[in-house]
């Protein structure tokens, strides 16, 4: 059993993604009442989305970000970024953020560019609900999967850290996202 902790950042689904790691111990915590010495603790850090009705974009949040943001820089643990958390791991290691022409909600598919071990097939089902794309990799982070033009998972090259621009813990029954999520937890942490 992984101790895992999920940085809530003002998402409606911080329990869908603790349902997703129900044999796990799993701590939820407010983006800014984390203390960066209690992340020693967990084998796994995951970055959640948010409403954007209670947030603003990374880039408008930037300062309220700091100890998120410190933690990404700084922590040797795995760290799963979603959707917003994944867009704040990509800006922090200098990626370029912009919004889309029109809001991206539903199901799409995704196709895998690299092997990176928890991908079973090339083409996949998820479920997105963003406004900003990741149109530049900052040049620590490589491409992992895309949807047409838009980059959908990426990696740190040298790190544990990944960054999922859709939202796993959506649409368990008719998309693949948490098939994805599940199995890149696993490589994580095996």
């Amino acid at each position: 059993m992984m101790k895992i902790l999920i940085i809530d950042n003002l998402t409606l689904n911080s329990e869908y993604i603790k349902d997703l790691l129900q044999d796990n111990e799993v701590d939820v915590q407010i983006y800014n009442h984390i203390q960066v010495n209690e992340i020693a603790q967990y084998d796994l850090i995951i970055l959640t989305g948010t409403k954007h009705k209670y947030m603003g974009t990374v880039l408008q949040e930037w300062d309220r970000l700091k100890i998120e943001r410190e933690i990404i820089l700084n922590s040797n643990k795995p760290i799963i970024g979603i959707c917003y958390g994944c867009e704040l791991i990509a800006a922090v290691f200098g990626s370029m953020l912009e919004f889309t022409d029109s809001k991206i909600t539903g199901d799409y598919e995704i196709k895998f560019e690299l092997d990176v071990g928890f991908a079973l097939d090339s083409k996949y089902k998820v479920y997105g609900n963003h406004s900003l794309f990741i149109s530049e990799l900052g040049s620590e982070l490589e491409s992992v999967a895309r949807s047409g033009d838009s980059l959908e998972i990426f990696r740190h090259k040298s790190r544990p850290i990944y960054g999922l621009q859709f939202h796993p813990e959506k649409e368990a029954l008719t998309t693949d996202g948490d098939e994805i999520f599940l199995r890149l937890v696993k490589n994580l942490t095996a």
